[in-house]
C-alpha cells in the first residue's frame, strides 16, 4: 500500500525535517506564494530561500550547480500510474527520488519506523516475519483522520528529510534533471504543510488519467472492490484539481508507448536539450 493512500500532511513535519538535514536547502521553499505574500517566486535566486527559511546553520550555496539542475515534483492520483511515469524518466536519465521508496526503506523490519508505528497503532499492524502490515495499518488509517494525522507525524519528517539529502547530492553531482516523486504534493501546497509545502521545485507535473481509470485501476492492482477503491480516490484531493495546479500534465490513460512520448518531450522542454540516443545528455543540457 502507498504512502500517497495513508498518509495526511503534518504541520510540524517540515521543521523536524530541516532540522534532521538543514543543509539541504537546495530543494526548501515553499511555492505557495497566493497564500503567503512576500515568500520568493518559484524562479527567485535561491539565496532567497536562506533568508525565509531562517536556517541556523546555513550552508554555502552550489554555485554553478543550481544552475544546471532542474529540479521537478510529480504528482498524481491514486491508479494514476506516478511509478509507470518515474520508471520512464529514469530510463530517459533523470535522476528519481521515490517518496514511497524511501518510506518502506525505513519501515522494514528492524528500523526505527517501525517500532515507532508499532507503539502507536499496536502490535496487530506488524505482520509475523516482522515486517509491516500495510494491510492492517491501512484498515486504521483509511478511516480515522486522526490515525492518518499520527501516521503523518512519524513518517513525513525522516521521509522528507532523506529526499531533501538526496536531492541536495544531486544538485551537487550536477544532474542535470532531479524528479521528486511525491504523493500529497498537491495537498501540500494548499495546506502550506508537509514535503508539497516546503520543497521547491523549478515546475511541477501531474500524471493524470480520469477517474474512472483510477478506480479500473486500483481495483486491479490491491484486489480490492470498487466502493474501497472510490473512498481511497476521494480520501486524496480530486485528480483534475491536482491537474489544474500542475505545470505540465502526462495523460497516462491510453498506451505505454503515448505515455512515454509525452514525457520524452517534456524532458527536452525542461532541459533545453534534445535526448541523445534516447537519454538526457549531461554535456548538452549543461
Amino acid at each position: 500500500m502507498a504512502v500517497g493512500m495513508l498518509l495526511r500532511s503534518d504541520p510540524d513535519a517540515g521543521d523536524r525535517a530541516m532540522r534532521e538535514s538543514p543543509g539541504a536547502v537546495c530543494c526548501l521553499r515553499p511555492r505557495i506564494r497566493q497564500q503567503m505574500p512576500g515568500w520568493p517566486s518559484s524562479r527567485a535566486p535561491r539565496t532567497q530561500l536562506k533568508v525565509h527559511l531562517k536556517l541556523v546553520e546555513p550552508t554555502p550555496l552550489l554555485g554553478d550547480a543550481f544552475a544546471m539542475t532542474f529540479i521537478l515534483g510529480l504528482s498524481g492520483g491514486i491508479g494514476s500510474g506516478k511509478s509507470t511515469v518515474t520508471k520512464v524518466l529514469a530510463e530517459l536519465g533523470a535522476t528519481t527520488i521515490d517518496a514511497d521508496a524511501i518510506v518502506h526503506q525505513q519501515q522494514a523490519a528492524g528500523q526505527p519506523m517501525l517500532a515507532e508505528i508499532a507503539a502507536a497503532f499496536g502490535e496487530e499492524v506488524i505482520a509475523d516475519d516482522g515486517s509491516l502490515d500495510r494491510e492492517a495499518l491501512g484498515a486504521i488509517v483509511f478511516r480515522d483522520e486522526r490515525a492518518r494525522t499520527r501516521l503523518g507525524s512519524i513518517v513525513h519528517p525522516p521521509v522528507i528529510a532523506e529526499m531533501m539529502r538526496r536531492a541536495k547530492a544531486s544538485v551537487e553531482a550536477g544532474d542535470p534533471l532531479v524528479v521528486l516523486d511525491i504523493p500529497l504534493l498537491f495537498e501540500g501546497r494548499l495546506s502550506g504543510r508537509g514535503s508539497g509545502a516546503i520543497m521547491d521545485f523549478d515546475e511541477t507535473v501531474c500524471v493524470w488519467v480520469t477517474r474512472a481509470v483510477q478506480i479500473e485501476r486500483t481495483v486491479a492492482r490491491d484486489g480490492c472492490d470498487a466502493s474501497e477503491a472510490e473512498r481511497r480516490i476521494t480520501a486524496q484531493l480530486p485528480i483534475d484539481e491536482k491537474r489544474e495546479m500542475a505545470d505540465h500534465v502526462i495523460d497516462n490513460s491510453g498506451a505505454i508507448a503515448e505515455t512515454r512520448a509525452q514525457v520524452e518531450a517534456l524532458v527536452e522542454k525542461l532541459i533545453g536539450a534534445p535526448l541523445v540516443g534516447g537519454k538526457i545528455s549531461r554535456a548538452a543540457a549543461s
